[in-house]
């Protein structure tokens, strides 16, 4: 009688721990840090890029999604020394003020930024900084986009960048995906190479697409 009542007692408990929590669905958080080269050459991708941004953010419609902007230019007119500050505030919000507000700061671009496209030694500085304390949020997904048609200059290698970024973030919370020239051949039919780019998508398993392509306006990042 006595292990009955025992067994009873042990599963009203557990009952009731399962049942407190039926019917409620934690909001998946995203935040996603936009790192975008706006050097001369990346000029002919403005249109490609202001197109873009509504369909990137569309599968995140309805989750919690933060936006942190940086580029090229706002890299440079900082010192890379400790952390960066994004360019303007990060944005949260519905999915209009989302697309709107950052599609206003690309409007803004003078696709003058230096051609020194380092974004490798500034992705945990700007995570990470005192400026942007509170971006990288406890247990969302981070996810960086890089969009450039030069391969990052920066003398960090993705190992390190990813070794770094393990200090503050689950491996399977982090996510790079990438839209640059993939091939060993420019655009515009310049020798180039995109390997560490490509190393840092591959090493997290996110996806690259070719800037090359005047459709990838319409690419998506799964979820």
């Amino acid at each position: 009688m006595k292990l009955k009542l025992i067994l009873m007692s042990l599963l009203l408990t557990f009952s009731a721990q399962s049942w407190a929590g039926f019917g409620k669905t934690e909001t998946e958080k995203f935040d996603i840090l936009l790192m975008v080269d706006d050097s001369g050459s990346m000029y002919s991708y403005e249109a490609n890029l202001d197109q873009f941004l509504p369909n990137i953010l569309r599968n995140f419609a309805g989750k919690d999604v933060q936006l942190g902007l940086q580029t090229t230019s706002s890299l440079y007119q900082k010192s890379l020394v400790g952390s960066v500050e994004l360019m303007g505030p990060s944005i949260s919000g519905d999915f209009d003020t989302i697309v709107s507000h950052t599609q206003k700061m690309i409007g803004e671009f003078k696709f003058d930024g230096s051609a020194n496209e380092m974004f490798f030694n500034s992705i945990v500085p700007i995570l990470t900084g005192p400026e942007n304390q509170g971006f990288m949020r406890p247990g969302a997904k981070l996810i960086i986009l890089i969009i450039s048609d030069e391969d990052d200059q920066s003398p960090e290698s993705a190992k390190q960048v990813i070794s770094d970024l393990l200090e503050y973030k689950k491996f399977d919370q982090i996510e790079v995906h990438a839209i640059h020239s993939q091939n060993r051949t420019h655009c515009t039919g310049k020798e180039t190479s995109t390997s560490k780019i490509q190393q840092l998508v591959d090493m997290t398993g996110g996806q690259s697409f070719d800037i090359c392509s005047k459709y990838w306006s319409s690419y998506q990042i799964p979820l």
